[in-house]
């Protein structure tokens, strides 16, 4: 499974045959709003490919199959990797679950990244600013992944209404001294006090 692969040959076959205009144009507008981006993309070839496809369909508002593989026939291997995609397409039924794969693989990676980033940079000195900067780098992330994705949207509001109560919180107690003010059940503390 190569969601490379699967999106582009999706995407590239969406330019062709009868339904090509039509169908091509709903897919780009639909990988548009998703807002895929080159930098989705591992394998170099494809993110060229990727990136001629858009070009071809922003200047032109369609793909003419010639016109993309005049825009890569100066890369190595670029014009073979575009037929492979020809080659490889299905239907475009799935786009919309290819995209989400792609988004995935690119935000594991990321990940990745950003966590061997933060652990390199990591000191004793540092070490709250560093969490900061991590957990605002997973947010933005969860974001990037929750686009399109309900449960994810969910839980990224889920986030911001914990983020509000702990600052809520933090207003009542600490600001304004009200240390009665409770987050939760109140009859567990008056038990303890009891005890």
């Amino acid at each position: 499974d190569n969601p490379e692969l699967q999106f582009l040959s999706c995407l590239t076959g969406a330019c062709v045959g009868e339904a090509g205009g039509a169908d091509g144009a709903r897919c780009f507008r639909v990988v548009e709003e998703q807002g895929v981006d080159k930098e989705w993309f591992l394998d170099t070839r494809y993110q060229k490919v990727f990136v001629a496809l858009m070009a071809e369909f922003k200047q032109f508002g369609f793909v003419d199959m010639f016109k993309v593989v005049n825009r890569l026939k100066d890369g190595v291997g670029l014009v073979d990797a575009y037929q492979e995609l020809i080659d490889a397409y299905t239907t475009t039924a799935h786009l919309e679950h290819y995209i989400s794969q792609l988004r995935k693989r690119h935000v594991y990676h990321v990940i990745h990244r950003t966590g061997y980033e933060f652990l390199k940079e990591l000191t004793p000195d540092n070490v709250v600013e560093s969490v900061e900067t991590f957990s605002h780098q997973l947010a933005n992330l969860q974001d990037l992944l929750a686009n399109g994705d309900k449960e994810l949207m969910q839980l990224s509001d889920f986030r911001e209404e914990s983020i509000a109560k702990k600052l809520k919180l933090h207003q009542e107690r600490f600001v304004n001294h009200n240390w009665k003010f409770l987050d939760g059940l109140a009859w567990p503390w008056q038990c303890l006090n009891q005890i």
